[in-house]
């Protein structure tokens, strides 16, 4: 501050408050420049608005109330005190470990959100077939046909199923399950056939060792 060392500016003061004489006392002294109307501060130099005040424009109060003194009073210009640079870099620090924690919880969430999601991977491709039978007679139109023709031949209550795609794209492994009708009633589900698409042989065997509870998975040929 360069006024009197017992005076000082005010923290906040409205653009209405200020007077030729009290401009002329703090004339040097640095200070943001708040719009009410946006609920921002100034940028350096007028140029658009910021929410932080660590981001804001630092004016003398003569540049201040130069650039503003137009201003109609339904605008909420004040001038608020700035912090010295200690306090500053203070408050820019927290700001800033503030978000990177807030980003480090978004990213969980995404990163959460795409383990969830199913593969892409493992959904491309517009030809499915049975495991080892790429006619044209056998080509279907998604795994879940090829899961209902594994399943009419099919006599236990968990198994594996293979499925071939078209092209360049690799098998992909089915775990199916069939449920009973109890089972059915039980989970409130009108399909008996219920399937979980895997990369691998292993994962989906695992899969359906864990539906069955009883280890080794019954496996298509």
């Amino acid at each position: 501050m360069t006024a009197a060392a017992d005076q000082a500016l005010p923290p906040r003061v409205a653009l209405e408050e200020l007077t030729p004489t009290i401009v002329a006392a703090f004339a040097d002294d640095t200070c943001l420049i708040w719009s009410s109307e946006h609920r921002r501060y100034w940028r350096a130099g007028g140029r658009g608005y910021a929410a932080a005040d660590y981001d804001a424009g630092r004016f003398t109060l003569d540049e201040a109330y130069l650039r503003t003194k137009h201003c109609d009073p339904s605008k909420g210009i004040m001038f608020e005190r700035a912090a010295g640079n200690v306090e500053h870099l203070k408050k820019q620090l927290h700001d800033e470990r503030a978000l990177t924690r807030r980003l480090s919880d978004t990213n969980r969430k995404l990163s959460g959100a795409v383990e969830a999601a199913p593969p892409v991977a493992l959904t491309a491709g517009s030809w499915w077939y049975p495991d080892g039978d790429t006619s044209s007679d056998s080509c279907m139109f998604s795994a879940s046909e090829v899961v209902d023709h594994f399943v009419e031949g099919f006599d236990g209550r968990a198994g594996v199923c293979v499925i071939e795609r078209a092209v360049s794209l690799p098998d992909v492994y089915a775990a199916v399950r069939v449920l009973t009708e109890d089972e059915c009633e039980l989970l409130g589900v009108d399909d008996e056939v219920s399937y979980t698409l895997f990369a691998t042989r292993e994962a989906a065997e695992a899969a359906v060792a864990a539906m069955m509870n009883d280890g080794a998975a019954e496996v298509t040929p």
